[in-house]
């Protein structure tokens, strides 16, 4: 009322009306007890009516017009949704748009559950332990008590407090973090129930012991056993049981598609088998006969070989296993036979099967290259983050994070390294440091879109045949230029670019010529990139489609030439690392020449609005 300009004089009359503002139900002349109404208007007013309106007339145009999808209900606005007491009621004109309203639920709460968008089970996990901790302290009284028996105590602790914390535990997604959690919880609310201070020094096993009772993370894992076989003796056309081996032929968030197709079902189930992915593939079938050998990290004896798709599901590290028919025993592999196929041996006595879902590099199994990924995953390996292992064994780090792109059909790409105009001319310091002895990552990995200088530990791990250039504005990663005829021939860049000599300090490099050159194509934005600027020039250095290491002519050089060089060429200052020094090196001796991480001319005008990745396969 105040937003409307009502005097304030009538806003408190108002106020006042509505304080201290009581009901009663009336029932065949019995009135129930009176009970306090804290929303609406009271009924039969003739206040009300006005009341009422104002309130409508204010949440209206806050509540709708705003919305990108919906049936439009005048000229300019659109009404996105209906809301009523506990439901909402969306609206929408196709079946497109229905659909991506859907795909934008953040949360959905059901059955005394929640799925996130973000999947996995921590928010509803926390959700249950803070309703539990309500209800313990509620009962507070009751456990402080001296008056109560010890065994009354738990009784009243398994009844009322468990079934709250439990309740639909059968479909938690549990990791070591959410064992802990439910564990803690249950040791202090037994250590109060007990009367246990910290000073009685009592361990966990000696408290449960007293108790009569075992972890609660033990009793989740026999309730989500007891769901399984719940389930698997259903109808195999069960949306349940459809939910636990469902693998639908298209790229969407599978609790988003729940939401949709199967909201009878126990959708609380859905962490469990079918925790959110973005990669789906049609469920594998086994090899029989064939098995891994070689990548085998563990076994387990167990009942049924649908245990042991469970046991991979369990470890992280897990990409593949084989099954022991003749003694029932899991071998759990960190690697596919797409990725090591030769040692994808026949055995008559196993059968073999891949791991269809949340395969690939994590710290825990990097991977030794993104060509593994690419071979492992196939047609179904996406471009992005993935973490690697050196095999080399003098490494303090071992382990780090780069990025692949999988773009290509037949190849992956790792990002190597980042030449940047707009920050310190990291790659022509005087002492060629980078070039040839950090050992230490410098700037983002595993983000090409960065315009600042990088250097990843693949630029002197990673070994492969060829190279490639992209600018850093290009999220498709499309090549500049891309080396042919086996250019690196399976070295590392480093060890390709420091093969010519030590021009560490001040070193000159050439003297009028390229001590190295590679064939290549060109794509993409070359034309309009500076740094290829003479991509279309043959010269006495070098021709057009070649990329020369370590060029020189007369005041001029670069480190990686891009295109012809020489006097019709506008000498050797284009590419990758050039200089304008009177014997090219990476030390200026003259004052006022120039240097810079890549360009057209050294003399001209830098770019400095984005940089240039290099890659290599």
């Amino acid at each position: 009322m105040a937003k409307y300009g009502i005097p304030e004089e009538i806003v408190e009359i108002v106020r006042v009306f509505y304080d201290d503002f009581k009901c009663a139900v009336e029932d065949q002349q019995e009135t129930c007890e009176w009970f306090d109404i804290k929303n609406g208007v009271k009924q039969g007013c003739c206040m009300s009516g006005i009341l009422f309106l104002i309130v409508m007339d204010w949440v209206m145009p806050r509540g709708v017009g705003t919305g990108e999808n919906g049936i439009r209900w005048k000229f300019t606005s659109k009404l996105d949704d209906l809301d009523f007491a506990d439901d909402i009621v969306l609206l929408s004109s196709t079946k497109e748009q229905i659909q991506e309203k859907t795909i934008r639920l953040d949360e959905e709460a059901r059955q005394g559950a929640k799925v996130c968008r973000e999947g996995g089970g921590t928010k509803d996990l926390k959700n249950k332990l803070s309703k539990a901790r309500g209800v313990f302290n509620k009962l507070k009284r009751i456990w402080i008590s001296n008056n109560i028996l010890r065994k009354t105590k738990l009784r009243l602790y398994k009844t009322l407090l468990v079934p709250v914390l439990l309740y639909g535990s059968e479909t938690w997604k549990m990791n070591k973090g959410g064992h802990k959690a439910v564990n803690v919880f249950h040791n202090r609310c037994l250590r109060m129930t007990l009367r246990i201070r910290w000073q009685d020094h009592v361990s966990t096993k000696e408290l449960l012991e007293r108790a009569g009772m075992k972890p609660l993370s033990a009793e989740v894992i026999s309730r989500r056993w007891k769901m399984i076989g719940h389930i698997v003796r259903k109808d195999r056309n069960n949306d349940c049981n459809v939910a636990m081996s469902w693998a639908p032929e298209v790229y969407l968030d599978l609790r988003q598609m729940f939401l949709v197709h199967y909201p009878l079902c126990f959708l609380p189930f859905l962490p469990l088998r079918m925790t959110a992915s973005l990669q789906c593939e049609p469920a594998q079938h086994s090899e029989n006969g064939k098995a891994l050998k070689g990548h085998i990290f563990k076994r387990k004896r167990v009942q049924d070989p649908y245990e042991c798709r469970v046991f991979c599901y369990s470890e992280l590290t897990c990409q593949s296993y084989n099954y022991v028919k003749t003694d029932q025993i899991c071998e759990l592999n960190n690697r596919t036979k797409e990725a090591r196929p030769e040692d994808f041996v026949q055995d008559l006595t196993r059968f073999y099967m891949r791991r269809w879902k949340n395969r690939g590099s994590i710290p825990e199994m990097p991977a030794e290259s993104c060509e593994e990924i690419k071979a492992s995953e196939q047609w179904m390996a996406v471009s992005g983050r993935y973490w690697l292992e050196s095999l080399e064994t003098k490494m303090k780090f071992k382990k780090f994070l780069v990025y692949c792109d999988m773009v290509s059909l037949d190849r992956a790409w790792t990002l190597l390294a980042r030449f940047s105009n707009s920050d310190t001319k990291n790659w022509m310091n005087d002492s060629g440091y980078w070039w040839y002895d950090s050992t230490k990552a410098a700037g983002e990995t595993a983000d090409p879109s960065i315009n600042v200088d990088m250097i990843s530990p693949a630029f002197w791990l990673v070994s492969g045949s060829e190279f490639k250039i992209t600018r850093s504005d290009d999220f498709g990663h499309t090549p500049l230029l891309h080396t042919t005829g086996n250019c690196l021939s399976g070295q590392t860049f480093r060890s390709k670019i420091t093969s010519y000599g030590n021009f560490r300090n001040g070193s000159v490099w050439s003297d009028t010529k390229c001590l190295g050159k590679c064939k290549v194509q060109y794509g993409g934005q070359y034309l309009t990139t500076e740094g290829f600027g003479q991509a279309s020039c043959n010269g006495e250095l070098q021709a057009a489609d070649e990329v020369g290491f370590w060029c020189d002519w007369r005041w001029s050089g670069s480190v990686i030439m891009i295109g012809g060089g020489g006097a019709v060429c506008s000498r050797a200052d284009h590419g990758i690392g050039t200089t304008v020094a009177k014997l090219a090196s990476f030390e200026i001796k003259e004052n006022g020449r120039r240097e810079s991480d890549f360009s057209n001319d050294a003399w001209g005008q830098i770019t400095k609005n984005c940089s240039l990745n290099l890659w290599i396969c």
